[in-house]
């Protein structure tokens, strides 16, 4: 094969990877979450925190993480003890709680509440879920957060975080790989999250999601 055709086709496939290139990169353009959860329609969205990426943390508190999507999902409005179902688990938001920024001063709790806001304050959030199907179902793909009106993402704290809080007749929600909650057949059980928000926060939303087809959020009266 001559130097001249080498040359060309060389050419030719440098030109090919930069088009391929291009194309795998201009899908992952989209809006941040602050537009897409100020809509009230059926056509809001929620990112895909699986794939999500670091994005400038709220002056306060520098703990709590907010997520830049680099996907985004249809989500539906919900209402506070109105049930919805995802992936065969009916949920129902019963109510939030601003708690301050000292968890020692909570008294609605059976066992050990601690922890201290570090410049923000704790949002607690009751929910249920109850299991429709006829074999136990962990809810370790499921997404539980908060948003505010601006559009930071709050995720819930616990252990992990130096915060411990413990209520009577309610388990901690966990998505967590080693402990998921598992919710049984036929049983209703009672859940809550925890987390902590910026100071300056306020127009709360919870997000549950399975963030495919099935994502709700729920507007809290706070």
């Amino acid at each position: 094969m001559s130097s001249t055709i080498k040359i060309i086709l060389a050419i030719l496939i440098v030109c090919g990877l930069l088009v391929i290139g291009y194309g795998a990169g201009s899908s992952h353009s989209i809006p941040f979450l602050d537009q897409l959860l100020k809509q009230s329609d059926p056509g809001t969205a929620i990112p895909n925190t699986d794939r999500a990426s670091a994005q400038t943390p709220a002056p306060t508190p520098v703990r709590t993480p907010a997520a830049t999507p680099s996907g985004r999902y249809q989500v539906q409005e919900a209402m506070v003890k109105k049930t919805f179902v995802i992936e065969g688990v009916e949920y129902s938001v019963e109510s939030a709680a601003d708690l301050g920024n000292n968890l020692f001063k909570y008294n609605g709790v059976s066992g050990l509440a601690m922890g201290q806001s570090n410049g923000g304050k704790f949002i607690l959030v009751k929910f249920t879920a109850k299991n429709t199907g006829t074999a136990a179902t962990s809810l370790q793909k499921i997404a539980v957060f908060l948003t505010d009106s601006v559009g930071r993402n709050y995720s819930p704290v616990g252990y992990a975080d130096r915060v411990m809080l413990q209520i009577e007749g309610y388990d901690e929600f966990s998505n967590s790989s080693f402990d998921a909650t598992v919710v049984k057949p036929g049983i209703t059980t009672k859940l809550f999250i925890l987390a902590e928000v910026a100071a300056d926060s306020s127009g709360f939303r919870v997000i549950i999601a399975n963030q495919k087809d099935q994502n709700y959020a729920v507007r809290l009266s706070l």
